[in-house]
């Protein structure tokens, strides 16, 4: 069988089960693909176009040829497509902006049947599932955009081909992949974006339930980004999932010819993690600047010891061969921080000063801190 992949170059397929892939005739940026269950060599593919909406590009013949069509004028960029397991001509597609749409005719013409745009809001549909045995089960990851910002509402459902939709679970997660078991349609598998920002963690990784989206349950790879799954049926049934791969920061010391590694380490978590400045002390000792937004940053000897939210800025200091802590801690509110500059004194105090827009973001003096600025601590040895 032909595989596809959806790439920013286009559409791309295999003929060798990957080992080689060429390029079919859709060279524009495709964000979603999907292939009729009982024509594989019905494709449709959904991206943008040069007006900025949400297209749906069809071939009939596996990718030789394409035809456009337009889910509508306000739609803003197609981010899910699945195709119907029983009828050809059924599709959906979740859009950037304008909710969930379904088309009758093999992808010709969309008519938006779920979440529709209101007074500002928008939402975003970032994946969609249908159930195998009984297609008119659909289940949807949403996000919701405002004045207010962009917020992940976690996982919909409708038992009605799309007409009506209902709250299905996993409130506030940053949902970014449904799959289901065949075998058992009651069992649908969430992969979720680890997102510790907006004053909370949302915890990613891959979720599990058993009953329909009632209740969800993790099924691992916890504070991990994960994009994409994928089931192969077994027995045993093998998942696979596709993950993001966060920064960290690192301490690296050079040989004064600059020539070897005298000692390099990585400092961070499980989300990402940056350096901005560093300064040495009198014995070799590094301090370290940056922001985190890992809630397992490492911690030893900390002023604060616990990750806030969003980005909070952290100091490390880090002895002279680069094996161990003397400290590394937080500093932060319940807004984003960050740490761009530091300094040590001759006995060893550090001096740090970055930006904030924590209301709480701990001081030492009784001087309540402003809604935004620049902060300045100093941290003794």
């Amino acid at each position: 069988p032909a595989l596809y992949a959806a790439t920013a170059a286009g559409v791309f397929k295999s003929i060798n089960g990957g080992a080689r892939w060429s390029s079919t005739s859709l060279t524009q940026p495709v964000s979603s693909l999907a292939v009729a269950a009982t024509t594989p060599s019905t494709l449709l593919a959904g991206g943008t176009d040069e007006s900025g909406r949400g297209v749906v590009f069809l071939s009939s013949d596996g990718g030789r040829s394409w035809r456009l069509s337009v889910l509508s004028s306000g739609s803003r960029g197609v981010r899910a497509l699945i195709a119907d397991p029983v009828n050809p001509l059924v599709a959906y597609a979740g859009d950037f902006a304008d909710g969930v749409f379904k088309s009758g005719d093999g992808g010709a013409n969309w008519t938006r049947i779920g979440f529709a745009p209101y007074s500002g809001a928008h939402y975003d549909v970032s994946t969609l599932a249908i159930d195998p045995t009984s297609p008119w089960t659909l289940y949807a990851g949403v996000w919701l955009s405002d004045e207010t910002g962009y917020w992940p509402l976690g996982v919909f459902k409708s038992t009605d081909w799309g007409s009506e939709w209902f709250f299905a679970g996993l409130e506030r997660y940053a949902v970014t992949a449904l799959i289901m078991d065949a075998a058992s349609p009651s069992t649908v598998y969430a992969a979720a974006a680890f997102m510790p920002e907006r004053g909370m963690l949302v915890p990613g990784g891959v979720f599990r339930s058993a009953d329909g989206g009632f209740n969800w349950h993790s099924a691992g790879l916890g504070n991990s980004t994960v994009n994409a799954l994928v089931r192969i049926p077994g027995p045993p049934a093998t998942h696979y999932a596709a993950l993001s791969a966060a920064s960290d920061a690192f301490v690296a010391k050079l040989n004064p010819a600059g020539s070897e590694l005298v000692y390099s380490t990585f400092l961070g978590g499980a989300a990402n993690d940056s350096g901005s400045a560093i300064a040495l002390d009198a014995e070799g000792n590094a301090y370290i600047s940056g922001k985190t937004r890992s809630a397992d940053f490492p911690s030893a000897n900390a002023v604060q010891a616990g990750w806030r939210a969003c980005d909070d800025a952290f100091v490390a200091k880090l002895n002279a061969s680069g094996g161990r802590l003397h400290y590394s801690t937080y500093l932060g509110g319940s807004g984003p921080d960050a740490a761009s500059a530091i300094a040590v004194d001759l006995s060893g105090n550090a001096y740090v000063t970055g930006s904030t827009r924590s209301t709480d973001f701990p001081t030492a003096s009784r001087r309540p801190p402003a809604p935004e600025g620049s902060f300045v601590a100093k941290i003794s040895p």
